[in-house]
């Protein structure tokens, strides 16, 4: 199966798109950092995804470090919510987005 028609990677990059925005509003000196390593964090789960999706004799590894990038996804989620670049509700939101990506990628995992 194609990995752009698989549930758990377009939504994952939908987040991504729903969040670039707001990501990118943080402020200047975060340019380097936080928001940037966000993004990073973003691209290599859906890097990883792809991996597991196509490298089947080492799926389990690909599909666990992409588990392990959403986990680090969410701290820097939890940052930017204690620095107050994002707001509670749509923080909120993300945190969900995240928590649902993670359960269906840890399906993925077992099967």
């Amino acid at each position: 199966m194609a990995i752009e028609n698989m549930e758990v990677y377009k939504r994952a990059e939908q987040l991504l798109f729903r969040v670039y925005k707001p990501i990118k509003n943080y402020p200047k000196y975060e340019k380097h950092r936080l928001s940037q390593i966000t993004i990073i964090l973003f691209i290599a789960c859906l890097s990883f995804m792809h991996l597991g999706n196509n490298v089947k004799s080492k799926r389990r590894t690909y599909l666990q470090t992409a588990d392990a990038l959403l986990q680090m996804l969410k701290v820097c989620f939890r940052v930017a919510r204690y620095e107050k670049y994002l707001g509670r509700e749509f923080h909120r939101q993300i945190s969900v987005e995240l928590s649902e990506i993670g359960k269906m990628l840890g399906g993925w995992i077992r099967s």
